[in-house]
């Protein structure tokens, strides 16, 4: 859950910068996310229930999807970012 509340922070602080600095909102790409000091400072670590430290692009529609063996899936269009992995009794994909 940090992993992700400092991710979704950085989005954040991402999102806020970009309307001051050009005036239009605008959450990261997807190359931004994987692009170390971009967005993050430090590459996000390993997702802990599957071992990879990889973020792709997903569509979160009514719940966050979980495909392929990414760690991270990440919504550009929305800025939503979400563990590519749920285990039973954890579900750790809702966080």
């Amino acid at each position: 859950r940090g992993i992700l509340g400092s991710a979704r922070s950085a989005i954040g602080n991402f999102y806020a910068n970009s309307i001051v600095t050009t005036g239009t909102a605008a959450y990261p790409t997807l190359v931004d996310m994987q692009t170390v000091g971009t967005v993050v400072l430090d590459a996000l670590p390993a997702n802990p229930y599957n071992s990879s430290t990889t973020i792709a692009a997903a569509t979160w529609s009514a719940t966050p999807p979980i495909s392929g063996n990414a760690g991270w899936n990440y919504d550009a269009t929305t800025g939503r970012i979400w563990a590519n992995s749920t285990t039973s009794g954890v579900n750790e994909h809702l966080w």
